[in-house]
């Protein structure tokens, strides 16, 4: 017998590199005029310079987290410093960047590129809710197309020249429409069973790239496709002041538009084991903290 390895569908080392690392990301997608905030960078400007030049509130984001750990809001410059050398002491170098007001929709955009660069598929979808209701992970989230995000997703991976799959996140500015760009995951989110829901599979089309090494390109899907993530939502409910008014209601549980992330009568294990790791959150500041 003579191992042979699997066979993948990646990106190089080095486009991983840029993806994984929300503060070379956003230098990344400045360089190429994607719309993201504003982005300050304590490895090429000194903390106490950023101090007097930022504007405030201003967020302080670890280059490598996932969800929202780590990232620390600062209201006023006499507390940037300290707050700073705290996060970086417990997560690692981090970058600042400006704090984009409540009142814009959030969005995730996924797409696959063969060896080539060609685009097999491209897929947006909009996040419903979420939890932290301030900003994390979807809870119930939507298809729906926009052209705007696409492109700016073109531009990012194009220049990477990247193979494989990618996710991004954006968050609409209220201040001027704009949907600006926040970070990129080089993985599978927990929501793409919508995208299979709409019609995009891409854990099929990453294993054509593998096994085959092509594979045939999906130019359409079905807008207003819903996914949801049953305990997370009702997290979300707990948490947010808009549980009596959410659009669709929080007790909308059925319909032909509606699937769900892990929940199923027929496999049970999954959705309990979320369950009890959302009660042991609930019941722990630490675990809540984090």
């Amino acid at each position: 017998w003579k191992p042979t390895g699997a066979k993948m569908a990646l990106p190089s080392r080095e486009a991983f590199s840029i993806a994984w690392d929300k503060c070379k990301t956003m230098k990344l997608a400045t360089r190429l005029g994607v719309p993201c905030p504003e982005t300050w960078y304590p490895d090429e400007q000194h903390i106490e310079q950023i101090r007097d030049i930022a504007t405030y509130p201003l967020l302080i984001k670890p280059n490598i987290s996932a969800g929202a750990r780590g990232i620390t809001l600062v209201e006023t410059p006499e507390e940037l410093v300290e707050t700073y050398k705290s996060v970086i002491a417990k997560w690692g170098p981090a970058h600042l960047q400006e704090w984009i007001p409540d009142g814009g929709e959030q969005f995730k955009s996924d797409v696959i590129l063969g060896a080539s660069g060609e685009v097999l598929a491209l897929f947006v979808c909009r996040k419903v809710r979420y939890y932290p209701v301030k900003g994390g992970s979807s809870t119930l989230i939507v298809s729906q197309k926009d052209e705007a995000i696409e492109q700016s997703v073109l531009k990012i991976v194009k220049e990477l020249q990247w193979h494989g799959f990618a996710d991004f996140d954006f968050i609409v500015d209220p201040r001027d429409g704009v949907a600006k760009l926040m970070e990129c995951n080089p993985r599978f989110p927990e929501s793409l069973v919508v995208n299979l829901f709409a019609g995009v599979d891409f854990a099929w089309i990453v294993y054509q790239l593998a096994s085959q090494g092509a594979a045939q390109p999906i130019t359409a899907y079905r807008e207003g496709r819903y996914a949801r993530f049953l305990v997370g939502d009702f997290m979300w409910f707990l948490s947010s002041q808009q549980r009596w008014k959410a659009k669709p209601s929080f007790f909308n549980f059925f319909g032909r538009d509606l699937t769900y992330y892990v929940e199923r009568l027929d496999d049970p294990g999954p959705t309990l084991c979320y369950l009890i790791e959302a009660i042991l959150t609930l019941i722990s500041p630490r675990k809540l903290a984090y």
